[in-house]
């Protein structure tokens, strides 16, 4: 086996990095430690390498990188994307083999994660894949099968988007995909002479309705202000038309993006508007 200082050769071939240029190692050659196979290569304009094939395994720190598969490096020379080998327990969190990314500094910034990984209240069901932020948290979790299942005390379904309270050091869902019908608020449709509600009936979205929850209103309590994006609604037996934007706060319908011009109780309204509501359910006049 011949190990040698990496140098340009004449052949190439197609590239997917724009900044990449094409290259071929003539031989098995070392890279900053790491030993990269005959063949096809890139290089960055600055003469470092962008990505190529390992010869063989490389430890890159906890994780084993697996030797005959690709791996990038960014234009410094840091390890970027490689294939984990075997899976690897850091904390509670267990990455499992696949891609695996990282930023300058080392820290990963997708992987697979296993079932049963862990990171605060954050469990995961099911092996899926994971997107972190710079501080290592997770911010996004796509499942690898697309079956609904349960999520920071929440059946949801395909990827969701997390995030990390640095405050009370936990997870809450931010968007995403109801894995099942969401009971979401109450209405009061009919009150007593006197104004007392004489009757309730719930606001149930079906599965699959994408949601989006407020940043700032997480403190106070979970799904307190969320945006749902149905395709269609209907309350109080208006017709909100196609694909209306549903605001929920603290158990109440407070306002309908419409999408479509409506007329409610002699009242024009045009696609684009947003529709407030009272506390049973009714638009409220823009006058008012």
């Amino acid at each position: 086996m011949m190990r040698m200082v990496f140098g340009v050769a004449s052949a190439f071939f197609l590239s997917t990095s724009a900044m990449a240029q094409q290259v071929s190692l003539p031989s098995d050659t070392e890279y900053r430690g790491i030993l990269l196979a005959t063949g096809a290569a890139r290089l960055y304009p600055n003469g470092r390498v962008s990505e190529a094939v390992l010869k063989e395994d490389y430890q890159a720190g906890f994780f084993t990188l697996q030797g005959g598969t690709a791996i990038t490096f960014d234009s410094v020379g840091n390890i970027a994307v490689g294939t984990l080998k075997t899976p690897v327990t850091i904390g509670k969190l267990t990455y499992g083999p696949g891609r695996i990314a990282f930023n300058a500094s080392g820290i990963v910034t997708s992987a697979a994660l296993k079932t049963g990984s862990e990171d605060f209240n954050l469990r995961i069901p099911v092996d899926g894949t994971a997107l972190f932020d710079g501080n290592g948290r997770v911010s996004t979790f796509t499942p690898i099968t697309g079956a609904p299942y349960r999520l920071l005390g929440k059946t949801v379904m395909q990827q969701i988007t997390v995030a990390f309270n640095d405050v009370t050091r936990s997870y809450w869902l931010y968007q995403g995909q109801a894995g099942l019908p969401q009971l979401v608020a109450r209405v009061t449709p009919k009150y007593s002479t006197s104004g007392l509600p004489m009757e309730a009936a719930p606001v149930i979205l079906p599965a699959a309705a994408q949601f989006s929850c407020s940043v700032a209103e997480q403190s106070i309590a979970p799904d307190f202000s969320c945006l749902w994006t149905l395709t269609s609604f209907k309350l109080n037996g208006v017709d909100f038309g196609p694909t209306p934007q549903v605001t929920v706060r603290d158990m109440r319908v407070v306002s309908v993006l419409i999408y479509r011009d409506l007329t409610i109780g002699g009242v024009a309204y045009k696609s684009g508007q947003k529709i407030i509501l009272d506390d049973s359910g009714r638009p409220i006049p823009p006058s008012l």
